[in-house]
């Protein structure tokens, strides 16, 4: 571990944009960090100095990835931001949390003692599923106006878990995947399209075939919902069928150079009424597109203030040990991404035109308000025939 602390700590200084690290003292953060794992008594502990040498430049897309030789952790649950309270909105049937009796829509106000909030949640759910793994988590949770109360989820490892818990889990995982990998069609009324897009990772002639089955469309509602962003090229492909003109996407400053993303109109030019969702967990390229569309006055935004998490990053890796090769990963931010009109959106996000949080009871019955919602403006925009104005913020 030490190893791969003074390999990461190289690359960093190698290829973060700002050579000058955000005036951090490199060396004493470094030397702070060695010392933990001096200290440490387990390997988690050891990973997460790594991780918290990088978190001292707070950014998105510089973060380390632990040798997978420690197990994560099951608990069962997802949770994020709605507005500026944290709510769990998936629960694994049969898994821990539903055990230790969560609910969707619970709001968490603390994870071992810890504030869960907008800003901490996701950092909090990777250390302690993934980078210092525990067995067991103490949620403080709020239900309506009740007293606030202490669940304990008792966490499960695949290592050390009967068949029938891995079987659940394996089928529950593959389900997850599965929603989140590949974006998909559907017509929500007559004319109106929805298009699932959850994941920039896909290849850009995938964006382009899918795209392709809307082309008919007269309003289309595209949801960048738990959409954290993914290849440069897929938004280029993305952006290039909503513009009838070159237009300037954004602007990547990096150490040694500045590079404009531009992009050129491309068929079918869709130029139907838009609408995009959003939410905390829209993240990277689906902030970028949302936000020049809505600069551009393309589209009409709803949701929740995106999370807020943009800069280009990309991927490191490298191997720590003598006898046995340990592989890491590490991604460093290159460059960060200025939009057109001079703002950044890092640790700002995209604000929508229309905001919709949905409430816990929304979540616990399972209704997409928000859905719901631009249903309804696209209808409205179908029967006059013509765009809904929106208001850039």
């Amino acid at each position: 571990m030490m190893e791969i602390l003074n390999q990461v700590s190289t690359l960093v200084k190698q290829n973060y944009y700002d050579p000058a690290l955000k005036s951090i003292d490199w060396k004493n953060a470094v030397d702070a960090a060695r010392q933990r794992i001096r200290n440490a008594d387990n390997e988690g502990d050891m990973t997460a100095a790594i991780s918290s040498l990088l978190s001292r430049l707070h950014d998105s897309h510089t973060y380390f990835i632990r040798p997978y030789r420690l197990q994560p952790v099951i608990f069962g649950f997802d949770a994020k931001a709605f507005g500026d309270v944290v709510r769990i909105f998936e629960i694994m049937p049969g898994g821990p949390a539903e055990a230790a009796g969560l609910r969707c829509g619970d709001r968490i106000a603390g994870i071992d003692g810890f504030v869960a909030n907008r800003k901490l949640i996701d950092d909090e759910m990777r250390y302690f599923e993934y980078l210092d793994p525990r067995l067991s988590l103490t949620l403080r949770i709020m239900r309506g106006e009740n007293t606030p109360e202490d669940y304990v989820v008792n966490g499960r490892q695949p290592a050390t878990s009967s068949r029938e818990f891995v079987k659940t889990y394996k089928e529950y995982k593959e389900q997850y995947i599965k929603g989140i990998a590949n974006p998909s069609i559907t017509e929500e009324a007559e004319g109106i399209e929805y298009l699932k897009f959850p994941t920039f990772m896909i290849p850009p002639p995938k964006a382009d075939s899918v795209l392709r089955q809307a082309k008919n469309a007269s309003a289309l509602i595209l949801d960048l919902r738990n959409d954290g962003g993914g290849r440069d090229d897929t938004l280029q492909e993305m952006a290039s069928h909503f513009f009838d003109q070159p237009t300037e996407v954004m602007l990547a400053v990096g150490r040694d150079k500045k590079e404009k993303l531009v992009v050129k109109p491309k068929h079918p030019e869709f130029t139907t009424p838009l609408f995009v969702l959003v939410d905390s967990h829209s993240g990277s390229a689906s902030e970028i597109l949302a936000r020049i569309l809505q600069l551009r006055k393309r589209a009409t935004i709803l949701g929740d203030v995106t999370a807020g998490k943009v800069n280009l990053g990309h991927w490191f890796g490298g191997t720590g040990g003598a006898i046995y090769e340990i592989p890491f990963g590490l991604s460093i931010t290159v460059a960060r991404i200025v939009m057109p009109d001079g703002l950044e959106l890092e640790d700002r996000g995209v604000v929508p035109d229309i905001s919709c949080i949905p409430t816990a009871q929304d979540l616990q019955a399972h209704r997409d308000v928000c859905l719901d919602q631009a249903m309804q403006l696209a209808q409205q925009a179908v029967s006059k025939g013509a765009a809904v104005n929106t208001s850039v913020r």
